[in-house]
């Protein structure tokens, strides 16, 4: 399950700092994993990393700013501007783009990589090796760029704050079903293509019922009209059709959010009711 959205789709007041999101389970080297990424801005736009273990629970996060992610594409010798960046990791998220695809490393595996590329040999005393790396993989026509993104290690989340996800998901969803629902009635297209019609329809019976004794011209204004209307007609059923194709791939992104939301409830209940036991056989004991 995946999205991509905007802030206009999830909140107006406790998310106004977000910018946009973007969600998707993955499965790398066979293990699921729940990748998230959001732009916020607040006193400077930053981008937003978060990768949580389907299976184990552990969590790893961080943020970048625009230098950040301007400077570490600068090193790798291929450099992309922060809003071409983000782009690119949406679409690897979403796996919308074959170009681009996701791997996540641990620090022996981001040092063996350097070590390949810069052909020489780096120590280190301590190694991190709660520490993971996102690796947005860019395959281009004659070469692969590796951007490494270092996530630091933040545990599994407890039961409050599941709760407290649970709560903001429902929150999320109920924002979404309410905004579809007024969209769908934000305009009656079908209203206004049946009065054109009706027009239409009108002034071709006026010149039926021409009894030929009028002068040319009373005609001729009539065959205009009518031309103008057909225009008209043929216009709206143009506009119609292109704005009934955006909003019907609007609403499948907005559904794809609710599904999205509804799962990970689920799986955030799930994980409540089995902390909730942990935490009774342990005050048993």
């Amino acid at each position: 399950m995946k999205d991509s959205t905007d802030l206009s789709l999830i909140s107006q007041n406790s998310l106004s700092s977000l910018r946009r999101i973007c969600t998707n389970e993955l499965s790398i080297r066979n293990h699921p994993y729940i990748i998230s990424m959001c732009i916020k801005n607040f006193e400077q736009i930053q981008l937003d990393i978060k990768v949580r273990a389907k299976e184990s629970a552990d969590q790893w996060k961080s943020s970048f700013n625009v230098t950040d992610i301007e400077t570490m594409t600068e090193k790798t010798g291929n450099f992309k501007t922060f809003n071409v960046f983000v782009n690119m990791i949406e679409d690897a998220i979403n796996q919308k783009n074959s170009s681009v695809s996701i791997d996540l490393f641990t620090y022996d595996d981001i040092e063996l990589i350097g070590k390949k590329q810069e052909n020489k040999k780096k120590t280190s005393k301590t190694k991190p090796t709660n520490k993971r790396y996102l690796i947005l993989i860019y395959n281009g026509e004659y070469d692969c760029i590796y951007y490494p993104l270092s996530l630091l290690y933040c545990g599994k989340p407890d039961t409050v704050i599941l709760i407290g996800q649970i709560h903001q998901l429902a929150t999320e969803n109920e924002l979404l079903k309410s905004r579809v629902g007024s969209d769908i009635n934000h305009y009656d297209f079908k209203e206004e293509y049946s009065r054109l019609k009706k027009e239409n329809d009108d002034y071709r019976q006026k010149l039926l019922l021409y009894d030929g004794k009028e002068k040319d011209l009373q005609v001729e204004y009539l065959r205009q009209m009518i031309r103008e209307i057909e225009f008209a007609l043929i216009k709206e059923q143009t506009n119609l059709q292109k704005t009934k194709a955006l909003k019907n791939d609007h609403y499948k992104k907005l559904n794809n959010q609710i599904e999205l939301l509804k799962t990970s409830e689920r799986q955030l209940k799930l994980k409540v009711n089995n902390l909730t036991n942990e935490i009774n056989i342990l005050k048993k004991k």
